[in-house]
């Protein structure tokens, strides 16, 4: 008889786990790649849109997000709305991968879609000055598209330039990429046919971001 009590408390403790499993709250899990998947996304990406082989050269990583347009929306009251849009775009859960050699450098943003958000070159300008075809911005856009959701894949061009810089030819694409409450204005350039940058500024949708400042 004495045993009975330690009996109920072991079931009601069980029947309690069991209950916590099954009813638990549902977490979001992280989306961010491992170090090695960036590192090789990324070197398959310069190798195929800058035509160097970066492999072996010195590597380092960091974790990246964008911690003003996070801190912003935040304050709105609309980061958990805007969560995944967050994690598709690769303003979270993303990498900033560089590859370093004699002076010269590359980095790299990838994000939770295996795609590049962000690109910069640091190498003399010959390197960029192959024969590769110039590609038009919707064939750049198709090629660079990873995921439905992604930041690719919602972008649409709103104008190209070219200049002449150093004797040689750059020329620039522009693109417009929207999701959720949030706005991106992507830039991309080339040389040569090469892609020496790719950069976005971000803009949140709404009118009440002069509070968001004052605050």
């Amino acid at each position: 008889m004495n045993n009975l009590p330690v009996v109920f408390w072991v079931i009601l403790a069980i029947v309690g786990l069991l209950l916590f499993i099954k009813f638990k709250p549902p977490t979001i899990a992280s989306l961010l790649l491992s170090k090695d998947e960036a590192k090789e996304i990324s070197v398959q990406f310069i190798r195929e849109f800058v035509g160097i082989d970066v492999e072996n050269w010195d590597f380092y990583s960091v974790y990246w997000y964008d911690h003003d347009t996070v801190n912003k929306l935040h304050h709105l009251g609309i980061l958990k709305k805007n969560r995944t849009v967050l994690y598709n775009i690769g303003l979270v859960e993303a990498w900033r991968v560089r590859f370093v050699h004699q002076n010269q450098s590359f980095v790299v943003g990838v994000n939770a879609n295996r795609e590049i958000t962000f690109f910069y070159a640091d190498v003399p300008k010959k390197s960029l000055s192959g024969k590769f075809e110039q590609v038009s911005p919707e064939a750049l856009k198709q090629r660079l598209m990873v995921s439905p959701d992604g930041l690719w894949s919602r972008a649409n061009m709103t104008g190209s330039g070219k200049k002449e810089e150093d004797f040689h030819e750059v020329s620039t694409y522009w693109y417009i990429a929207e999701a959720g409450d949030i706005r991106l204005k992507v830039t991309v350039e080339l040389q040569g046919g090469r892609i020496s940058y790719i950069g976005t500024e971000q803009e949140i949708l709404t009118d009440q971001m002069s509070k968001v400042i004052r605050d």
